[in-house]
């Protein structure tokens, strides 16, 4: 995630999406919440998202405008990638939260160059 410091705001609001169970990486979103980064991971999805209609729930209601994903199952990659620019989600990648009443999109912020060699 710090290769996108310079994209995210303080009164941004970040969900945090892996495949993996929490407890081993727990250091790691602690890194990026508390030391990394000015802006907190407000939540964390481990494992299974759950249907595509409560994630797009969640994403408008809560106020989210920004989700990363740090690793995505094959599946989830399936299910999900309507919700996605071009249809493709790419793991280690922060997307900007577009909503309207009908749908929500996420777009691809793009990464500071320097920090990604």
């Amino acid at each position: 995630m710090r290769k996108y410091e310079r994209q995210l705001k303080k009164e941004d609001k970040v969900l945090y999406i892996t495949n993996r169970e929490v407890g081993n990486s727990i250091i790691q979103l602690a890194l990026n919440q508390y030391i990394m980064l000015p802006v907190p991971i407000s939540a964390v999805i481990p494992g299974t998202i759950g249907p595509i209609e409560n994630l797009e729930k969640s994403l408008k209601e809560d106020g989210y405008t920004h989700v990363f994903v740090y690793q995505a199952s094959n599946e989830a990659k399936q299910e999900y990638s309507s919700m996605f620019e071009e249809n493709l989600i790419k793991e280690d990648t922060l997307y900007e939260v577009k909503a309207n009443e009908e749908k929500v999109k996420l777009i691809e912020v793009k990464k500071d160059k320097e920090l990604d060699e």
